[in-house]
């Protein structure tokens, strides 16, 4: 198991914003990269140095330039494609995801700065981490996972904890929390 999971969401530049798009088929592209434990990742510097404005759910911000790519591990050579939903509800089956194969890192310092995060809102009483927050694996229900290579066998357990879900857009970046 990773002990995060970031989703870099994109909508179809036939719709005019993704929530015009995330209901349509094929409406969103999501790339989906998983992290493990290792050294400090630069690429996440601007993420983790603006957590303390989003430590709520539905807290959001914006980012100053960010690059991508210094978001992604060193070999992004390797991937699964699949169509299938979004992971939190309503669950729109409208998403065309790209899952790296091999992780990017972090390192403990900047998890436990992850781990700030709430799973409910400011106004709310409660007060609990947001972790384990994944949805578990669903029925493959006939559809196809592509592999763009040969590759040694995926992770055994997708149960991965998914702490920010970054969206791109036209105008910019968005980081928030779900």
């Amino acid at each position: 198991m990773f002990p995060i999971e970031m989703h870099i969401v994109h909508y179809n530049t036939k719709y005019r914003s993704l929530e015009e798009a995330v209901d349509k088929p094929e409406g969103l592209a999501v790339l989906g990269v998983w992290f493990k434990m290792g050294k400090e990742n630069p690429g996440l510097g601007t993420i983790v140095d603006n957590l303390m404005k989003i430590r709520f759910k539905g807290d959001k911000t914006d980012l100053p330039e960010l690059r991508l790519t210094e978001l992604l591990p060193t070999n992004t050579s390797a991937f699964y494609r699949y169509s299938g939903s979004l992971t939190t509800p309503p669950c729109y089956e409208s998403v065309v995801w790209t899952m790296l194969h091999y992780p990017a890192t972090i390192s403990q310092k900047q998890l436990t700065r992850f781990r700030i995060l709430n799973e409910y809102e400011a106004s709310s009483n409660k007060r609990d981490q947001l972790v384990n927050n994944f949805r578990p694996p669903q029925e493959r229900r006939g559809r196809k996972v592509f592999v763009n290579a040969i590759l040694p066998p995926p992770p055994t357990n997708y149960l991965t904890p998914v702490i920010a879900i970054i969206v791109t857009s036209a105008v910019g970046y968005t980081i928030y929390t779900r």
